[in-house]
């Protein structure tokens, strides 16, 4: 894990979903930016493997936390990315999001 066939990544916001999407990664996000986690339907993630890619920033980690308490509750396998970049920047800001996925350091929340 991580896979591109049986991986999902989790990221804060659009773009960035957008930007795994093309890069051939299942990716979601949640509506309503940082503050949306504890207001959307995680369950077709239900028992799946989640990366999550939090933003470089409070809410992004905020976020991150948010949806690893809830993906736990619901036994998905968890891994977080340890945010990279400038403050402000998440996977839309990335030049290798292959790179990152595969040999991005790891974080315990």
């Amino acid at each position: 894990f991580p896979s591109h066939d049986t991986s999902i990544v989790v990221c804060e916001g659009e773009k960035a979903a957008d930007s795994l999407v093309k890069a051939g990664w299942n990716a979601t996000t949640s509506a309503m930016g940082s503050s949306g986690a504890n207001k959307t339907n995680w369950k077709p993630l239900e028992g799946k493997s989640v990366l999550i890619w939090p933003d470089n920033d409070k809410p992004g980690m905020k976020y991150a936390i948010d949806v690893f308490n809830i993906l736990t509750r619901i036994m998905c396998k968890i891994q977080v990315l340890k945010p990279i970049g400038d403050v402000g920047d998440d996977a839309a800001d990335c030049d290798d999001i292959n790179e990152v996925i595969f040999s991005g350091e790891r974080i315990w929340l």
